[in-house]
Order: C-alpha cells, then structure tokens, then sequence
C-alpha cells in the first residue's frame, strides 16, 4: 500500500517491504489528530502480513502531537500482542523531543533514522 499523494492535512505514508522479514511505514508531514486516520489505514494493512518487525520510519515528520503519540501505542501494542516488534526510526529533533519529554524513549525501541 502506498500513498503518493499526501492526505489533505497533510501526511503521507509509504509502505516498504516487507523486506528481510522488516516491513517499513515511511512518514512525513504531520501526525497529529487531522492525520492519524491515514497512518491507522497503513498499520491496520501491515497487521496483515507475517513481517515479525515493523519499523515506523517518522525522520520526515515534522510535527507529532498526543494523537498522534497515542496512534503509535496502539499500533505498538496491537504488534506486541501479536508477538511482533515496532520500531521508530527517527532522528528528527522535534519529534525526538516529544518522545523524550513524555517519557516514550523508554516505551518504545528508538533508532536513528
């Protein structure tokens, strides 16, 4: 599933893979409650395939706010019911900074993007 044309509000997502057992959602733009829909659709279509790791590629998003942070939980947590793992990659100041400052670094894997 890919999307080349950004949302409305402005994200868009690309689905890579999956590749050597990684399956990749690729973002940029915004997450924020206007966008979360669109990543949601993303999550839901990797839920289907046997990839064990799913990274979360957000070095392009710009902006993250508590919807958007609350989205990365659920998905988090639907893979890790699964027995799956998710990864952020993300080397982004702003959005580094969020996950730092609400304490998610320690929640979720983070690598540099």
């Amino acid at each position: 599933m890919t999307s080349d044309v950004p949302d409305a509000t402005g994200l868009t997502v690309d689905t890579l893979g999956p590749d050597d057992g990684t399956l990749t959602l690729q973002c940029r733009g915004e997450l924020d409650y206007s966008t979360v829909r669109l990543l949601r659709e993303h999550a839901e279509a990797a839920l289907t395939t046997p990839a064990p790791t799913v990274v979360l590629d957000l070095d392009r998003v710009s902006f993250l706010d508590s919807a958007g942070l609350g989205t990365l939980v659920e998905i988090h947590r639907q893979l890790q019911a699964e027995g799956r793992t998710m990864v952020l990659q993300t080397s982004h100041a702003n959005t580094l900074r969020v996950l730092e400052t609400t304490g998610m670094t320690g929640f979720f894997t983070v690598r540099p993007g």
